[in-house]
């Protein structure tokens, strides 16, 4: 009995609610409601999410809809590792894994939802975002960070790919500042964001009750999605202005030619393209350069003047 209590007292993964209008619309918001865990995507969580984001699109009362995480630490930490290995341990049969490729597969049908949902949709994406927090946050209309984000995709890190429609938005990065995330899963802050346009807003993590409420008492509200969407932008615009200053610096931005400028990773590079493991691995690869010896009878320069130059 008591164990049947706990499970009902447990709170829901996901919390939805709906705010009133001044206009008579409705705002729904969605809650991740994991904050132990950094609001971690679990199944359970995507099976609640995807549904009523489709009963929302449905709605001719819903004008906006806003997703969040719960806490200050984190919108999303990416998906729940832990119960993804567990079930990699506990499957005793062949592959596929049944629980995990409904993670996936699920996971996969709600962001490219989120991609292509019609009416504005807001997430907020203060503090932690990697991962499959990304992959909620990439396709959204309206995507706001503040002075608390951190954004990464560690796939690559752990030895897997950077999915959840990785490859179609860090595709699109210009520089190839989209090919440096993937390959470094390195983390970037609010004003990187903004500068490669994963972010569309700069807010005050602080002032997220207020901006909600600022949606709230708007009364320019209206049926017409397109009137909706317009309407979000420049309420996010304005109340940015107030936020300006609170933009952390840049960290990313230029990163390319600062890469290309070190020495290092510049001969790094070298090796890498005239190596014959890489070649023997890589079909169709250029002939090998007229001039290449292995590296212990030569080594490459540096381009340009720098202090790591090989003696003579």
């Amino acid at each position: 009995m008591a164990e049947a209590d706990a499970a009902v007292a447990a709170p829901a993964p996901v919390q939805f609610r709906e705010l009133a209008t001044v206009s008579g619309q409705r705002i729904g918001v969605a809650q991740l409601n994991a904050e132990k865990s950094l609001n971690a995507l679990t199944l359970p969580m995507i099976r609640l999410l995807d549904p009523q984001l489709q009963r929302w699109a449905a709605d001719p009362g819903i004008a906006c809809v806003v997703l969040h995480g719960a806490g200050e630490k984190a919108f999303c930490a990416g998906g729940d590792v832990r119960s993804l290995y567990k079930a990699i341990t506990d499957h005793q049969g062949p592959p596929p894994n049944p629980d995990n490729l409904a993670f996936f597969s699920e996971e996969y049908r709600l962001d490219y939802r989120i991609h292509t949902y019609a009416k504005p949709l807001l997430v907020w994406g203060s503090g932690i975002v990697m991962g499959g927090g990304l992959g909620l946050m990439a396709g959204a209309s309206h995507r706001v960070v503040t002075e608390t984000s951190r954004v990464a995709m560690p796939e690559i890190t752990i030895g897997l790919f950077p999915d959840v429609g990785g490859s179609y938005f860090l595709s699109r990065i210009a520089d190839r500042v989209g090919l440096f995330l993937a390959l470094t899963g390195v983390s970037i802050n609010a004003h990187d964001l903004l500068h490669v346009k994963l972010a569309d807003h700069f807010l005050r993590a602080a002032d997220r009750d207020a901006v909600f409420e600022r949606l709230a008492g708007c009364g320019d509200w209206s049926a017409d999605a397109e009137h909706n969407h317009r309407l979000l932008t420049r309420l996010l615009d304005g109340l940015g202005e107030a936020a300006r200053g609170c933009c952390p610096s840049r960290t990313c931005s230029g990163m390319p030619r600062r890469l290309r400028s070190w020495c290092p990773v510049a001969r790094w590079l070298r090796y890498v393209r005239r190596s014959p493991l890489i070649r023997a691995m890589t079909p169709g690869c250029a002939a090998r350069p007229r001039h290449w010896r292995p590296a212990r009878q030569r080594r490459p320069r540096c381009a340009g003047n720098c202090s790591t130059e090989p003696r003579r």
